[in-house]
Order: C-alpha cells, then structure tokens, then sequence
C-alpha cells in the first residue's frame, strides 16, 4: 500500500483546529511521503498569514518560516 495519513491535533496552535489528510500513492510511495511530511507545514505557514489564532508550534514549521520569512 503506497498510502499515507496525517492526523495532527490542535493545528497551528489552536484547539479548535485539527488537520487530517490521506495522501494517494498514486505516483508511488516517494509523493505520498513527501506530501504527508510537507504539505500541512505550507499550509500552517500560509494561514498564520490571515488568522490570528495560528501560529507556527513545531521545530519543524519555525526552521521553514526563517528560511521563508514573508512576515
């Protein structure tokens, strides 16, 4: 099965968010890992640019934002 899931509760800090997301290996094992490590980080990063209730909460989406300052 070349299938992923991501399940990460309290989104962006926010107890009332949640992010879930199954990604299709279709292209094989190697996109389906790559969007489940990266994907919900983007769209952290995009978000906390309208909603002040996100913010950037792991190691791994405060690295991306310095490397990707916008802000």
């Amino acid at each position: 099965m070349e299938d992923t899931r991501v399940f990460q509760d309290t989104f962006g800090g926010d107890p009332r968010k949640c992010f879930l997301a199954v990604y299709d290996g279709h292209h094989g094992r190697w996109a389906a890992e790559m969007a489940a490590t990266e994907f919900h980080h983007a769209m952290l990063m995009e978000m906390e640019k309208f909603d002040s209730d996100t913010r950037i909460t792991t190691p791994h989406d405060q690295v991306r934002q310095k490397q990707n300052p916008e802000k």
